[in-house]
């Protein structure tokens, strides 16, 4: 009868004893914390990080890059944005000066490429001047990603200066990055 006399003990002590006698007792139970986890405070957070869109970006030539009229090929980039939803490239869509030009396009799973005009015999040549490009690319779980670019098209007839001429208001600093770019694309283009 060792419990009677316990509980008898407790029964008429001073309270304070007796939460002390409850706090002695608690220290010695097991804790049941893998079978009971606690839920969160209102106060605290749990991070998930937020879900990344494919990307996609003008490559080739660069935001503001020079095209031969008789070559008006480019080059776009796209790139996961989450490792378990893949890019659908038949997603993929492209316009010129809201021209819908998808259908000239190849595309794999990390770019597309192709004209912005068409380039066969009798087909009217790309207009010389600033062309406005429009492009989207989704994932496999429909997040989708656009960009948007100019690009300016010149005669393959133009002279190296044509090329190089800064476009007003850029700094000496870009002036001189455009000439470098484009004596690579001379030396690189056949």
């Amino acid at each position: 009868m060792p419990h009677r006399r316990f509980t008898h003990f407790f029964r008429r002590r001073a309270p304070t004893v007796r939460i002390a006698a409850a706090l002695v007792a608690c220290s010695f139970a097991r804790p049941l914390r893998a079978q009971s986890p606690t839920p969160p405070t209102s106060g605290q957070t749990t991070a998930i990080a937020p879900y990344r869109a494919p990307s996609i970006a003008l490559v080739e030539p660069l935001d503001g890059g020079v095209i031969y009229q008789d070559r008006p090929v480019i080059v776009l980039r796209f790139a996961i944005g989450e490792a378990t939803d893949p890019i659908d490239a038949s997603s993929f869509t492209i316009d010129v000066d809201g021209a819908d030009r998808t259908k000239l396009f190849q595309t794999s799973a990390s770019e597309a490429w192709g004209p912005l005009a068409p380039v066969a015999a009798g087909d009217p040549p790309l207009g010389a001047g600033s062309h406005h490009i429009s492009a989207r690319i989704c994932s496999s779980r429909g997040a989708c990603a656009m960009t948007q670019a100019t690009v300016s098209a010149i005669p393959a007839a133009a002279s190296a200066a044509a090329i190089a001429a800064p476009a007003a208001g850029r700094s000496l600093h870009q002036r001189l990055l455009d000439a470098a770019l484009n004596a690579a694309r001379r030396i690189l283009v056949p």
